[in-house]
């Protein structure tokens, strides 16, 4: 029998503050000053999450040239200062997201196998030395 309280009180719960914005949105007048405040919060929101998403890697703060989400929001930005069009602005950004992740993914990959050949020559040349 709890279980089934606990479902209705979750239900009611969840719909509850769902449900009082739309049937309350021709009934309040939000007044002129709250509206006009309102319109920037898409804006600000989307500014933390694209900031914190491309900044923060891995619980660190990330400016490094590594870092292919802050390239692409870097040659986004330019774009947005050059272009002023969305289709270009995403397009641009977009393709500089996979071209800096593919060419750092490459460097990394080279890097990995360089440094594991010269792992592999030292433990290979130590043995040599240790067994004369």
């Amino acid at each position: 029998m709890n279980e089934w309280l606990l479902i209705a009180a979750m239900t009611v719960l969840t719909f509850t503050p769902r449900y009082l914005p739309f049937g309350m949105a021709g009934k309040v007048k939000i007044p002129p000053i709250l509206e006009s405040a309102l319109t920037f919060v898409p804006i600000a929101v989307l500014t933390s999450i694209i900031t914190q998403s491309s900044l923060i890697r891995e619980g660190e703060l990330a400016l490094h040239l590594a870092n292919h989400h802050l390239l692409a929001v870097l040659s986004a930005f330019v774009t947005a200062l050059i272009s002023r069009r969305l289709f270009v602005i995403v397009t641009v950004g977009l393709a500089a997201f996979l071209m800096a992740k593919w060419l750092l993914w490459s460097w990394d990959k080279t890097t990995y196998n360089t440094a594991f050949k010269l792992r592999k020559l030292w433990v290979l040349s130590w043995e040599l030395c240790s067994l004369e």
